[in-house]
């Protein structure tokens, strides 16, 4: 397979994946799943935060279950995050073949219309208030 064969496979899994994640997001599954993982998380939470620490497995006890809470919360926050990645991805990839389709120049293209203007130096100098008002 050549290179542009594999990038097109890439492109393609990255759509089927955003398609998933988002019907798995929408689906009556997840909204339930999503129901009990939340009330698990404050069933834990609250026995953490509302008993009182004394003795060692007691303090086993709560950091075991603030391990369960990280693992949850990461689990619901889980596709969202996979989603905002993928949708990153995807707009780079259509961003790149519409580079690619619309650049007809034998070298390198160079687009500085997007580049600021000044990149923000730190400290005195022509790019801040404090550099300005001294030149003045």
């Amino acid at each position: 397979m050549s290179q542009i064969d594999d990038d097109e496979m890439d492109a393609e899994a990255t759509r089927d994946a955003i398609r998933a994640l988002k019907e798995l997001r929408d689906s009556p599954g997840w909204a339930i799943l999503t129901r009990v993982a939340n009330a698990q998380v404050k069933a834990r939470t609250d026995a953490v935060m509302l008993s009182p620490r004394g003795e060692m497995k007691t303090e086993w006890d709560h950091e075991f279950k603030k391990g369960e809470v990280s693992g949850m919360r990461f689990l619901l926050e889980l596709v969202d995050n996979q989603l905002e990645t993928l949708d990153a991805v995807k707009d780079f990839e259509d961003d790149r073949d519409d580079d690619t389709a619309d650049d007809t120049s034998s070298g390198p293209a160079t687009d500085t219309s997007a580049r600021p203007a000044s990149f923000g130096r730190i400290g005195p100098g022509p790019d801040n208030a404090r550099g300005s008002a001294r030149r003045a």
